[in-house]
């Protein structure tokens, strides 16, 4: 039994980018633009955070902040207001707290 790569196509101005999802540990959107943090890099899309969120599964990646979604496997600990992932600190929105479990 072989478990599929999921792998996730987003379609930018200048080229079709295929990430597979497992290698997501966060995304921070910014305006027009989204940041992608991998775990071979990071890569710069024009895609609105909330575009690329409905493109994800539900779940495993959860929106804690206006501006970040994290893929919970990579998610260390939770300090306060902050979520650790991968040892960075992620800011948690004030009404995104009821997303984490």
């Amino acid at each position: 039994y072989e478990e599929k790569t999921m792998c996730l196509s987003i379609k930018d101005s200048e080229c079709e980018h295929i990430i597979q999802i497992n290698s997501i540990k966060w995304i921070k959107g910014e305006r027009q633009y989204c940041k992608i943090f991998m775990t071979d890099g990071n890569l710069l899309v024009t895609k609105q955070i909330s575009q690329i969120q409905q493109l994800l599964p539900e779940g495993r990646f959860v929106r804690i902040h206006k501006s970040y979604i994290v893929n919970m496997d990579y998610a260390t600990f939770r300090d306060g207001n902050f979520l650790y992932v991968d040892g960075e600190p992620i800011p948690i929105g004030r009404g995104y707290k009821k997303n984490i479990k």
